[in-house]
């Protein structure tokens, strides 16, 4: 249901808001409160002063019941409050939208409920939003999940809770605040009878400071539909008799109201070209947050802001950006409007401001031979020798590959920019794969045209890394797709889509290095002149690749004597990339999303470790040394032969997120707990000599005398096995019989 003056379309500087209730179709009581909330502001419109500003200023959307199969099933009898919160096909539907930390089996794939919502949210240039549950007495308010939260099997996120603020968390907290203080008892911060040792100081929380929800709603509607939403727990009982509506309809109703009379702060406006042509899908930036408003195609656009002192940037491209310092009062009633005049852009201001005026890369822009490319990077090189080297004729990569590497230290992180030539040879396909294979890239960056995307390797795991990497290349520009950005797409390109994919995928397997591809826009051979144009729109994106190394950790594995740990892997919890310390020092540099995540250390004959980390962006976090454990074990382990096979032959890969690994030598098996203690769960990680984990291995229990079989099973994408069935105190041996190799046997 719309609620306002003008129904029907959307007017420039009228926000647009909304409630959205019953998204657990066994929490009722929301669904009632926007019923006589409909009631109440319509039987008040032209009665009341108060009423008639909120409708007349404010175009407000009600959603009754996101979920009415879920409230068909649910039953006010129903005291553990399980019936009916999934819909029909038995999907929790806060937990099945996009997240931007990863994805699991609850958000892989989108219900249409939550399709439907997510269509409607895209469609509307919504600026605050709410959506009401029960079962408690909060306001809850984004972000509410971390990237750790994908490491959990049961896609419910970690029990150990972390609070996760966005960059706008006062503005959060003031807006929790002001429904809960409106409330008659939330900001009390009174435990539930059902949950008396949880409270929430003033009636309260970030959200993933109280328990994370993967695939919220919540997070999911600001950082991609752009709308500021709290998740607004209104009651403690979710299914409470009908004689309790009018208590809970007294408690809510100012605080109601006082919520959407809050999206009459901040600042509103046009963007226009100088000659008053409105520039549609134009962004509108606050003091270089990174989340980022966007013009409709009148060119009008709506910011919440707190009062204060801003500066506001509006881009378009093809324009100059505008920026402008921006004073909301305190006593501001309505928002501040700030319009913008964008000029159009001047290949030479361009170019100052962002290039240091290098002027032959915007003006006279033309293609280069193979010879005259030599020839630049020659001269690079000579101008900037102490932190360039041209690889020219060294050896056979380098003369099949000319080259230059930049650094100002060999022991840096190593990136790679590729071009791409459709003539290649089968010799420099073969330098190609040498080149990968020897320089061991911790990031590759490579670039096609057809679009304005960003490839990644897609490794299907449950804590994102590369798809956020993509996400911070694209920048805030293309980071929400406009219909004039879209490319005319045929079946060529469609082909060579997919082929980008298969080629990202299978060099990540084969050789371990995460390869970006980078679209630079639809053309494949722009005109000469229009090479200008191409670079000025991906400067910023090919820089962002850059800049992803900033982000990260360091340290150095070691045992208890300082000795380097060679052979020491560690990983993120949940996500199966294995990242390996250097030969000599074991010392290791890895280039990660900003965020909390559990790093896992592991080393054969030494006892695992986990460390938590909370990453911000651009910070490189020392860990110094870690110190491994020796792990005390009743026998050595044995170390087995592998049959002789064809050294060129890959091992069978069933896993999408694993990489495709050339058998070793040999082959070990080491518990992870180190034996240390006899507990009912036996565990373990299979891996070959190179400490390369073997998936899909078969893995057997047995008693040590009898030789009964006590369990079997198979290792999982990471080598892993664990059996948990085993009762008792006895000898035991664990067998593992991996393809290609001989038994070994502990």
């Amino acid at each position: 249901m719309e609620v306002t003056a003008t129904p029907g379309q959307h007017v420039p500087g009228k926000p647009e808001v909304k409630y959205i209730a019953n998204m657990h179709g066994n929490e009722v009581v929301g669904r009632e409160l926007l019923l006589l909330f409909a009631k109440y502001l319509c039987e008040n419109f032209n009665r009341t002063q108060r009423i008639t500003k909120l409708v007349n200023g404010t175009r407000l959307h009600l959603l009754f019941s996101m979920n009415p199969d879920g409230y068909e099933l649910s039953d006010a009898n129903d005291k553990e409050s399980l019936r009916g919160r999934s819909n029909a096909n038995n999907v929790d539907l806060n937990r099945n939208f996009p997240d931007q930390f990863g994805r699991n089996q609850y958000n892989s794939h989108q219900e249409p409920e939550t399709l439907a919502v997510m269509n409607w949210s895209l469609s509307t240039p919504f600026v605050l939003s709410a959506n009401l549950h029960g079962g408690a007495l909060v306001a809850n308010y984004p972000y509410d999940d971390s990237p750790k939260d994908f490491a959990y099997s049961s896609g419910y996120g970690d029990p150990r809770t972390v609070k996760n603020p966005t960059e706008e968390n006062e503005l959060f907290q003031y807006l929790a605040h002001v429904y809960a203080n409106s409330h008659t008892t939330m900001h009390l911060g009174h435990p539930c009878p059902t949950y008396l040792r949880e409270t929430f100081p003033d009636g309260i929380t970030n959200g993933a400071a109280w328990y994370s929800v993967t695939g919220g709603m919540q997070d999911w509607s600001y950082v991609v539909g752009g709308a500021y939403e709290l998740t607004l727990e209104v009651g403690c009982d979710k299914f409470p008799p009908a004689s309790q509506l009018p208590d809970f309809w007294k408690q809510n109703r100012e605080a109601l109201l006082q919520y959407v009379e809050q999206a009459q702060h901040g600042i509103t406006g046009y963007v226009r070209s100088t000659i008053g042509h409105p520039i549609g899908r134009a962004s509108v930036k606050v003091n270089q947050i990174e989340h980022v408003t966007y013009t409709t195609a009148n060119g009008d656009y709506y910011r919440l802001l707190l009062p204060g002192l801003y500066n506001v940037t509006a881009e378009a491209e093809g324009y100059e950006p505008q920026s402008l310092e921006v004073r909301i009062p305190p006593e501001a009633e309505r928002a501040v409007i700030v319009d913008f005049q964008l000029m159009r852009d001047d290949p030479q201001h361009w170019s100052s401001a962002y290039d240091y005026r290098t002027l032959e890369n915007v003006i006279k822009t033309r293609y280069h031979s193979d010879a005259e490319l030599q020839s630049i990077m020659a001269e690079f090189e000579n101008k900037h020798y102490k932190s360039v080297t041209l690889e020219f004729s060294g050896n056979e990569v380098s003369m099949a590959y000319p080259s230059v590497k930049v650094t100002d230290s060999v022991s840096s992180v190593s990136e790679c920019l590729l071009g791409e030539n459709g003539n290649i040879n089968k010799l420099k396909k073969d330098m190609f794969l040498r080149m990968l294979k020897d320089e061991e890239y911790d990031l590759a960056l490579t670039f096609s045209a057809g679009g304005h995307d960003v490839f990644f390797p897609n490794t299907e795991d449950k804590v994102a890394i590369y798809s956020r990497f993509a996400e911070k290349i694209k920048g805030h520009k293309y980071r929400q797709s406009a219909s004039s950005d879209h490319c005319t797409v045929d079946a060529g390109q469609l082909h060579q889509v997919e082929a980008t994919q298969r080629v990202t995928n299978a060099i990540h397997k084969l050789y371990e290095v995460p390869l970006f591809t980078l679209q630079l826009g639809c053309c494949k051979m722009p005109s000469e002149t229009a090479i200008a144009s191409v670079w000025r729109q991906n400067l910023e994106r090919m820089t962002n690749f850059l800049r992803l190394i900033d982000t990260g950790i360091r340290g150095f594995v070691k045992d208890i004597h300082g000795t380097p740990l060679r052979k020491a892997i560690l990983r993120v919890h949940g996500n199966n990339l294995i990242y390996k310390v250097t030969p000599n020092l074991a010392h290791f540099r890895i280039v990660l999303p900003s965020g909390s995540m559990d790093i896992e250390i592991s080393c054969y004959n030494y006892t695992s470790r986990i460390m938590p980390v909370t990453l911000s962006d651009n910070q490189i976090l020392d860990l110094g040394d870690i110190v491994m454990q020796e792990a005390a074990r009743p026998r050595e382990s044995i170390v087995a032969p592998p049959v002789p096979i064809n050294p060129h032959v890959l091992l069978p890969e069933k896993h999408h997120d694993f990489g495709v690994l050339e058998p070793a030598k040999t082959m070990k098996v080491f518990p992870q707990d180190g034996g240390v203690e006899v507990n009912a769960v036996v565990s373990g990680i299979v891996l070959d000599d190179a400490n390369h984990p073997l998936p899909n291995a078969k893995v057997y229990v047995t008693d040590a005398h009898s030789e009964q079989v006590l369990a079997n099973g198979r290792t999982g994408p990471l080598g892993k096995f664990q059996f948990e069935s085993l009762s008792g105190t006895k000898d035991i041996m664990v067998h593992a019989e991996p393809s290609g190799y001989e038994q070994g046997v502990k």
